[in-house]
């Protein structure tokens, strides 16, 4: 996984001035394509498709502050957006964010949630009283539990993760 913060592949789709190389899709699907070929296991497209997030949704600071360590592989992140639902637009979000503190507290869950039990962080999309909003959570934060669930890809790891409670200051809600 250094390895391939070091040969620059975790961030080719991240700025550079976020220790990106600032690529686009083309480049990115070069890549996939390798990794698909060698049937590669690896938390990079979780890890790609979270720090796209940050980069679409996040502010200056934000990025700042998540992206670094998503290029040179010292975090993994994962986005975590399906629900029990099985819905995947906007109206199938139903973890709930309420405000509190000028921040969030989330109680819900994620399932099929790409390489979860691999990340350090998930990018978590909420329902709040106006909108659906995303959120970066540690996994280390109080109140997140992760369990491996069982996957007919078996090159493909996929989990679980509950909310229960968790604070989430205003900084760490990306819109």
């Amino acid at each position: 996984w250094k390895q391939l913060g070091e040969l620059g592949w975790l961030g080719l789709t991240i700025p550079e001035k976020q220790g990106g190389a600032g690529l686009g899709w083309v480049d990115l699907v070069v890549v996939l394509e390798e990794m698909g070929a060698t049937l590669f296991p690896s938390p990079f497209l979780a890890t790609t498709i979270a720090a796209v997030a940050i980069r679409e949704a996040g502010s200056d600071a934000q990025q700042a502050r998540w992206l670094p360590s998503l290029a040179d592989g010292s975090c993994i992140a994962s986005l975590a957006f399906l629900e029990p639902s099985d819905r995947w637009d906007v109206a199938g979000v139903a973890l709930a964010g309420r405000a509190q503190d000028g921040g969030v507290v989330l109680s819900g869950e994620k399932v099929q949630v790409l390489d979860a039990t691999s990340a350090d962080r998930f990018v978590v999309a909420f329902r709040n009283a106006e909108s659906v909003s995303l959120a970066v959570v540690e996994r280390s934060a109080a109140g997140v539990t992760v369990e491996a669930t069982p996957s007919i890809d078996q090159t493909r790891r996929v989990g679980r993760v509950r909310f229960e409670n968790v604070a989430v200051a205003a900084d760490a809600v990306l819109f």
